[in-house]
């Protein structure tokens, strides 16, 4: 082997590579941030718009709040990741930066959390609003006259452990 360069250097040098010296990778990186900050805004402002349309009926209202809200954990966990790789690129200390971007498992596993359950929030808000629209079509002829807010209570009371999940994630 004719290059003695311990692997950790090999790996530092990838990294100021990638993501300091690429103005592409920091510009996606931004632009992400840009775009993931944009989309936790609009879909908190949809979630406050469903609300005061009381036009909805209250389950339909409540879980596609339900819905805006894992879209804006989805978002906030791409602000996270996106704020912290940029963060890293600007620091001076090369050594640090070379150890922030080059992700330890505990890193790794806090990153999956955050896409797994942003993913997992999305889709079982689409199921439970699947399962609440089926229930009014069954039910079509008395749904809308009569209350029935203990199905979408309960629909939420579903998805409360996974949000719970999400939270204690972030601590």
């Amino acid at each position: 082997m004719t290059n003695s360069v311990p692997a950790n250097g090999i790996l530092c040098r990838a990294v100021e590579e990638i993501y300091v010296e690429s103005s592409l990778v920091r510009n996606l990186y931004v632009l992400e941030l840009v775009i993931a900050f944009l989309g936790a805004v609009v879909v908190i402002l949809t979630a406050v718009i469903i609300y005061l349309a009381k036009m909805l009926h209250f389950n339909a209202r409540l879980l596609l709040i339900a819905y805006c809200a894992s879209y804006a954990v989805t978002n906030i966990g791409l602000i996270r990741l996106s704020g912290y790789i940029l963060a890293s690129i600007a620091l001076s200390d090369q050594r640090l930066r070379c150890h922030r971007l080059t992700f330890s498992m505990e890193h790794c596993r806090e990153l999956q959390r955050i896409y797994q359950t942003g993913a997992i929030l999305i889709t079982f808000s689409t199921v439970t609003i699947a399962i609440e629209r089926a229930i009014a079509t069954i039910l079509f002829k008395t749904y809308e006259s009569k209350s029935r807010k203990w199905i979408g209570i309960l629909l939420i009371g579903l998805q409360v452990p996974l949000r719970l999940n999400w939270l204690t994630g972030l601590l």
